[in-house]
């Protein structure tokens, strides 16, 4: 019973069934045997008994869940260093062992299912990290009027300049750049995020067109940050016109205070 019973897996179904098919057998051969007054290590019976036992035990089996073992527990040590580097999902791993046609750990049968061969899971990546890098090269520009108005409802001056990023230029580059998100398990995943929430919103069979405009609203808000509300800087034709108007204004008015000093009579003119 020590050659058995002293096998560990971290796949629970693994264990339950090594235990059935080794120890639980064992024993209840042991228990029967005591009861009938069988010796099992002396008597004719009792060795014919325990070569029967042996012959049951499904070795096959017990080799694949020992191998399963050793890959589960290189899988849980990843799973943990990942956890511990916030780069694990539950969610996402369970997803991505699913697409794959797999089952998920905790429901891992080796004898149904054969060896766990999976040593890693899948890094989790944000949205926001996902599609981050497509939209780097955005710097700040000069918004249009329907910029300035239609999307962030300010008021536009056409004597200012308005520098800022509008979220439709965050559109604009990730319809650019969607060919070279697509075919990545995080466009996958996120693809199907965007079905998920159009069918919650009650579209139940949404087009992949749908979903792709989906999935970049949805990536506009994860990566907002990337939105720079508008600055106004008056406009250098409008400030050069402005500095203008000042001087002549200014000279008009040393024009003026000039005559009127020299229509102003002397004090030594009053006749004293």
């Amino acid at each position: 019973m020590k050659n058995y019973g002293d096998f560990y897996s971290p796949i629970a179904n693994d264990v339950d069934n090594w235990y059935n098919n080794t120890v639980a057998p064992l024993k209840n051969l042991i228990a029967d045997a005591q009861a009938n007054g069988i010796d099992l290590t002396r008597s004719q019976e009792g060795r014919a008994l325990l070569a029967k036992y042996q012959r049951s035990i499904p070795y096959g089996e017990l080799a694949k869940m020992k191998q399963s073992a050793k890959a589960a527990e290189l899988y849980m040590a990843a799973v943990a260093e990942a956890k511990s580097k916030g780069l694990y999902s539950d969610e996402m791993e369970r997803w991505d062992i699913a697409r794959n046609g797999g089952v998920d750990f905790e429901n891992w049968d080796s004898r149904k299912n054969g060896i766990w061969t999976r040593v890693a899971p899948i890094q989790y990546k944000s949205l926001h990290d996902f599609v981050d890098p497509v939209l780097d090269n955005i710097k700040p520009y000069m918004l249009s009027k329907e910029e300035v108005e239609g999307e962030f409802g300010k008021k536009y001056d056409p004597d200012y300049d308005y520098i800022g990023v509008a979220p439709s230029r965050l559109e604009k580059s990730l319809k650019e750049n969607m060919p070279g998100l697509v075919g990545s398990p995080y466009w996958d995943y996120y693809y199907e995020k965007a079905r998920q929430d159009l069918i919650a919103d009650g579209n139940y069979n949404p087009s992949d067109a749908e979903i792709k405009d989906r999935f970049i609203k949805n990536s506009i808000v994860a990566d907002y940050e990337r939105v720079v509300n508008p600055i106004a800087e008056i406009n250098d034709l409008v400030k050069m016109q402005k500095d203008f108007d000042y001087k002549v204004r200014l000279d008009n008015i040393r024009t003026a205070n000039d005559i009127r000093v020299k229509r102003t009579p002397s004090a030594s003119g009053n006749g004293n």
